[in-house]
């Protein structure tokens, strides 16, 4: 069967993936309404997702919407490894963020 420790480590990586989504949805002020509308999931799906309660696997077609609905690259919800603190994601750079839809309305 699967080892505990590597469903552990699993889950650890939603709880990531959920702070991430949160905190990039709070960067572009966002609410969880507006960016749920956006990606057609419920309110309450994108609440339990940015708390990494979400029960079923989040489906990385999925997880490309919601970075297109916040206007990132996909990578950003998926790197671990720049994560030195556990309760702020620090963004390394503003290249990082997509450029696709043009930033400028960020720094507004």
């Amino acid at each position: 069967g699967k080892s505990l420790e590597g469903m552990a480590i699993f889950e650890f990586k939603y709880k990531q993936i959920g702070r991430k989504i949160a905190y990039y949805r709070k960067l572009r002020n966002l609410t969880q309404e507006q960016l749920a509308r956006k990606v057609n999931i419920s309110k309450s799906a994108l609440g339990k997702i940015e708390c990494g309660r979400y029960n079923r696997t989040i489906s990385l077609s999925l997880l490309m919407t919601i970075a297109e609905g916040l206007n990132i690259n996909l990578e950003l919800l998926l790197k671990f490894e720049d994560l030195k603190m556990d309760n702020e994601i620090p963004v390394s750079s503003e290249e990082n963020l997509s450029s696709k839809g043009g930033d400028s309305d960020l720094w507004k």
